[in-house]
């Protein structure tokens, strides 16, 4: 078996330069997930693509749901209330994808980046992060650079895996032969066959049998066959298996350079329309539909006025693959070479939204500006203000939640942007959007945290919350009393905060037999509902009874989060439930609940989560008088904080650090404070390459008495 495939077997990372070994003869068969780097010239698009396609892959091998960005809001306040906060870091986006690939399904998998000297220079610093972790990742990367002498991004990582893996990483393949370098000028081919080769080159060098027969209209098996034909008269194709096949780079542009221009527009618009129907088909097709936010975002035929019909349903054959691949930016790229501007721009929005949604800021940010550039050629329509303020409201999503290179990025430029939303709209325009923009408003006010600042954020959520309801959209509404509930608890108004989730919760309630969505919904409100009580201390006398409803809220996520295969939610639930049974004085139990959290999300490499559950445990060896434990605990957690790069968990241990110092401050075990002193060292460090911020009071997880004056 070739070196690299052996590697695979062996889970281990790769580079190959020059031509890529063909998939050996193994039982049960190789797991392929294929990503062509030059066809994603946007930051981070190469990986938005690999984990869209694992995504499906697991959403083919599971019944089960599965936790996909595009079902899921991160960025509601009501996250606060359990210690998160808006962000989500793509690398980790990326492993805990691929490892579900790898626990769902036995057979051996790996990812090819091929072409990966094209890769852009974020997708490389996601690599480096990933496979400078060996362990972190469990499905083997190869990373295919098809040219000798690599250079740029590529050459960072082929340096990055011999530093870690050692020279055997990086395998030399054989050489090109000229022909594949160079093929022939011309290859006689009957018109059928010729008519589904340049249909597959309008697609890309990289394409699929699926939408190349969705494009022609015809049968998947026609087109094979009509490849098979391509490929015995001399056409330089391979198949990279799974219906994915590859034309010579070369070949597909001359073949592109000898259609006409009226046809390749054509196929271009119908290419865009039909992978805009895929998109729509995945969000309509997997329950629970709890769509975020910006799924409220009016598709073609729903924003008044002027009509904006629906494109055709596609045919079969691209129905049957609708699930296989579904990225909005595709379906951007073919309309703006059709020349379609509002088609376009609709999908360059989604998609920006979409790429918000992950974690990719600096794709969404390209995707948004990229909408607005195509827009502001246009005179302006209806359909187009409302594009644009899509498209603002994603560009102001990415400036609250991240720095990114070459964009003025912080609270303030957020609002600015925000505000230009507001001044867009009418008050006939669809309601979802003028709540999004409300909440968003909300979200940012939230975070610069002054009184007025949260007056505003309060009156938003409330008017948009109204609207909602009076619009007939109760869950959406419901959604919204979870994130005013949020603002509440950091105005110092627990009772008030718990008054919405119970009211949000009876709606949800009512709806959850017959809607997966109310009870993905009703099961976090049950957890925000026990996480209130660590929020306020309980009233005196009453705290035995406070800390059992609030753990008895909790448990009843339990069961949902399960069966609905929520593994972040449920390594936060069960930090909850340790929490809540330490303060109820059970420290056994607790210990269990958090070695269930520690379990789960190390296998699901959620490294936030298990830095919050050492946090965790370290306290309560602490609060039992195991100081040492805890301070081996609390190192721990410094350590995957740093890996992680996250400050917020670094705000985490400092307050833990400082209660040790406290407890240990009369103590006379000098070994103790040497090792306490170390950690603190080791804290300073991480903080200063990392960044420090302050602990924010509704992501403490603990009873406090402090509460922000209003």
């Amino acid at each position: 078996m070739d070196a690299v495939w052996q590697r695979v077997l062996d889970r281990l990372p790769s580079a190959v330069v020059g031509a890529m070994p063909d998939e050996p003869a193994h039982e049960p068969p190789f797991v392929v997930l294929r990503v062509d780097c030059k066809a994603h010239s946007t930051a981070l698009g190469a990986l938005a693509e690999l984990r869209e396609r694992a995504c499906q892959l697991v959403e083919a091998t599971s019944p089960a749901l599965f936790d996909q960005a595009a079902q899921r809001v991160w960025t509601g306040l009501r996250r606060r209330l359990l210690g998160d906060m808006p962000d989500r870091d793509t690398g980790a986006l990326v492993v805990e994808t691929l490892n579900r690939v790898r626990a769902e399904d036995t057979r051996p998998i790996a990812v090819v980046l091929e072409r990966a000297e094209s890769l852009d220079a974020a997708s490389a610093a996601v690599l480096l992060q990933i496979l400078e972790r060996p362990g972190w990742l469990q499905v083997p990367v190869v990373l295919h650079c098809s040219e000798p002498g690599v250079e740029g991004q590529c050459q960072r990582i082929v340096e990055g895996l011999r530093k870690h893996y050692g020279d055997e990483a990086v395998i030399e393949g054989a050489a090109k032969s000229q022909s594949a370098l160079s093929p022939p000028s011309r290859i006689d081919l009957p018109p059928d066959v010729r008519r589904v080769i340049r249909a597959a080159a309008v697609i890309g060098p990289s394409f699929e049998v699926s939408l190349v027969a969705a494009l022609l209209g015809e049968p998947d098996l026609e087109v094979l066959y009509a490849l098979q034909v391509a490929k015995d008269l001399g056409v330089p194709l391979s198949d990279a298996g799974g219906g994915r096949l590859q034309l010579a780079e070369a070949f597909a542009d001359a073949e592109l350079g000898a259609l006409l221009p009226s046809l390749s527009s054509a196929w271009h618009k119908r290419l865009a329309r039909l992978l805009a129907e895929r998109v729509r088909a995945r969000r309509s097709e997997g329950a629970p539909q709890s769509a975020p936010r910006s799924a409220s975002i009016p598709p073609t035929g729903t924003v008044p006025p002027p009509p904006m019909p629906r494109p055709s349903a596609p045919p079969p054959s691209m129905a049957a693959a609708a699930p296989q691949r579904a990225q909005p930016g595709r379906a951007a790229r073919h309309a703006e070479a059709a020349g379609d501007v509002d088609m376009a721009a609709e999908q360059y929005v989604a998609a920006a939204h979409h790429a918000a949604e992950q974690g990719a800021h600096e794709h969404a940010a390209n995707l948004a500006n990229r909408a607005l550039d195509l827009l502001g050629r246009t005179a302006v329509t209806s359909k187009r203000r409302l594009l644009r303020v899509m498209a603002l409201l994603a560009l102001a999503r990415v400036k609250w939640r991240a720095q990114v290179e070459g964009e003025p990025s912080g609270l303030a430029d957020a609002l600015e942007l925000i505000g230009e939303c507001g001044a867009r709209l009418l008050p006939t325009d669809p309601v979802e959007l003028r709540a999004e923009v409300a909440a968003l408003s909300a979200a940012v006010h939230y975070d610069l945290g002054d009184a007025a600042s949260l007056d505003r954020a309060l009156t938003e959520l409330g008017e948009a919350s109204r609207a909602l309801l009076e619009a007939g959209k109760p869950l959406d509404a419901a959604r919204l009393l979870n994130d005013e509930a949020a603002v509440w608890v950091r105005a110092g108004d627990p009772v008030r905060a718990h008054h919405l989730l119970m009211k949000s919760r009876e709606i949800f309630a009512e709806r959850a037999q017959s809607d997966p969505a109310a009870r993905l919904e009703l099961a976090e409100t049950d957890h925000l509902l026990g996480r209130l009580v660590l929020h306020a201390p309980p009233r005196p006398g009453r705290e035995h009874d406070a800390f059992e409803v609030g753990i008895e809220h909790a448990s009843r996520a339990v069961p949902v989060f399960r069966e609905l295969e929520r593994p972040h939610d449920l390594g936060r639930l069960y930090e909850t439930l340790g929490r809540l049974e330490m303060a109820a004085g059970r420290p056994r139990e607790a210990v269990e609940h958090l070695g269930a959290a520690a379990d789960l999300q190390q296998r699901i490499a959620d490294v936030i989560g298990l830095a919050r559950t050492s946090a965790a445990l370290a306290d309560i060896a602490r609060e039992s008088g195991d100081f040492e434990r805890a301070i081996v605990l609390l190192g721990g957690s410094v350590e995957l904080n740093l890996d992680k790069g996250s400050p917020l968990g670094l705000a985490f241990n400092r307050r833990a650090l400082e209660t040790l110092l406290g407890q240990l401050s009369s103590s006379e075990r000098r070994d103790l404070h040497d090792e306490l002193s170390r950690v603190a060292r080791r804290l300073e460090a991480a903080e200063q390459a990392v960044g420090r911020i302050p602990l924010p009071t509704e992501a403490l997880g603990l009873r406090h008495t402090e509460r922000p004056a209003r």
